[in-house]
């Protein structure tokens, strides 16, 4: 979830300078998706888009950090009993709230983002398409 080194003071000062630089526009970071090798129950261990990891340090498959103009908010998916089994315990939300010092909500909560978001793109194309819908 977290490296080791993590910090949360220098990924919210990261998390600053980007929305200073968006100059209060909003926009959305998203993790990425597993990538399958020979087929989909068979992933890779995953690493989060290094922008998303930039800004809060945590690889997690599946999370949005979205701008909306004033504050930041990651949106994850829910750990399921099933991840605890096939991956180890996960994080619960509050636990990554606490850490990162920004709003945890589920992902299945995630606004609508069609107005004027704006994103950077993910190495993996699923994400890309998947950003694409929820843009517009």
């Amino acid at each position: 979830m977290f490296p080791p080194t993590f910090e949360s003071g220098a990924h919210a000062r990261r998390r600053e300078k980007l929305a200073e630089a968006m100059r209060g526009r909003p926009f959305v970071l998203a993790s990425g998706k597993r990538r399958p090798r020979n087929y989909a129950a068979n992933a890779y261990p995953f690493r989060a888009a290094s922008h998303f990891l930039y800004a809060f340090g945590l690889s997690r498959p599946d999370a949005l950090g979205h701008f909306d103009g004033e504050r930041w908010t990651l949106y994850v998916p829910e750990p399921s009993l099933d991840d605890a089994l096939w991956e180890g315990d996960a994080l619960s939300l509050p636990a990554i709230q606490e850490r990162l010092g920004v709003p945890v909500r589920p992902r299945a909560g995630l606004p609508s983002l069609r107005d004027g978001v704006a994103t950077l793109p993910t190495p993996e194309l699923e994400t890309c398409v998947e950003l694409e819908q929820l843009l517009g």
